[in-house]
Parts: structure tokens; sequence; C-alpha cells
């Protein structure tokens, strides 16, 4: 009597249990959400616009899901606190009438083990920047940049009595090089920016 071949969806199952054992014991569950505030420096040298720097003030979402394999994404509110155009300072929220500032990053992560109570884990990934300044009286001024961003997070977990053991806190630093304007339709000269968080979140899920 010949021997029936195993369905597809066996082949397929045990696909996934080797990538279980690869990441861990069923740490793909496991999902970290936490709010950052910081400070981000930024550069971009925009075609026909010349050379902004930027030091804004960033309000973030962090979310982090899966084990030592992973995703993450950060999504920022940046508020403007000064811009240089060239050779002229000046502050934009007292300078226009509306002033929207935006980052983003949504990357591949690898978690390290842990050293003491910290862990650690780094992300490569695409990397958007969005600003736009409106006024009745200045010339209206935007870019929406996109190009790579890396991250570094170091997090601790708090006391067992804070949000039933799963609070916790950490620091984050991101540096990005952006080589796109998509508000000028290809390519710009270059954009840089750096930020550094802290922030508290909850991690619920597996865990280690």
């Amino acid at each position: 009597m010949a021997m029936r071949r195993p369905a597809a969806w066996v082949h397929l199952l045990s696909l996934v249990q080797l990538v279980v054992l690869h990441c861990g014991r069923v740490q793909a569950l496991e999902h970290r959400h936490g709010v950052g505030i910081g400070y981000q420096s930024g550069h971009i040298r925009a075609e026909e616009a010349g050379s902004f720097h930027f030091r804004s003030f960033p309000l973030a979402y962090l979310g982090r899901y899966g084990g030592d394999l992973g995703a993450e994404v950060r999504i920022a509110t940046l508020f403007p606190l000064r811009v240089r155009q060239e050779d002229l300072a000046f502050s934009p929220r007292a300078e226009y009438d509306r002033t929207q500032q935006y980052d983003a990053l949504v990357a591949p992560n690898y978690r390290f083990r842990e050293i003491g109570n910290w862990h650690f884990d780094a992300g490569l990934g695409p990397h958007f920047h969005y600003v736009r300044f409106q006024s009745t009286e200045y010339v209206e001024w935007s870019s929406a940049a996109l190009g790579a961003g890396a991250s570094f997070t170091g997090r601790t977990s708090i006391s067992d009595s804070v949000l039933g053991g799963h609070g916790e806190f950490g620091a984050r630093g991101d540096l990005s090089y952006d080589f796109i304007d998509l508000s000028r339709g290809g390519h710009m000269n270059g954009g840089v920016q750096a930020q550094l968080l802290v922030f508290i979140g909850v991690s619920l899920g597996a865990s280690r």
C-alpha cells in the first residue's frame, strides 16, 4: 500500500515550529508599548532651499513586537525649539502661524542578552521625517524626507508594585540619514537626525 504524502499544512506547521525554536520560548507573543520624551537635533540640506538645522522636543510612542527577533516602531511628534537657516536663527513657533514636524522609524529588531537587570535591543530600517512651517507673512517651507535609521534601546523593569510588575523604564538613541525628499520629487542633498529619549512603558505577553 502506497504511503500518502503529508499535506501542505503539515510542512507549514513544521516550519513554524522551527522558527519558534530558533527565536526562543513563545517569545513571538511579546509586545511592549511606551511613551518617551527627549531631544532631537537635525540638519537638512534641501535643493533650492539651503541648509536648515533643527532643535526639537519629541513626544514619542515606542512599540516592539516579537522575541529575540522582532519588529519595532517609533512615531514622534516634534515641537521645534530653534531653527537655524544658513546664518539666521529663529523660533518657528513664534515666527510661523503653524508648525508641523513628525519623525518615524520602522525596523526589524534584535534583542541582545541581558546585562544585569537591563535588556538591550537594536534596529535598522526605513526612516521618515516631515516638517512644514506655514505663515501669512513668510514663504511656506516643507520637507518630507525618506532614508534609513538605526536605533539602540536599553530597558529595565520597574518595581513589581507598578503596573502589576509589567512596567519598565528605559532610554533610547536613534540616528538616521535621509536622501530622498518626497515633497520635491526626489533627490535631496542629505538630512541627518539624531534623537535621544527616556521612556516609561509596559511589557505584555511572553517573557524571557
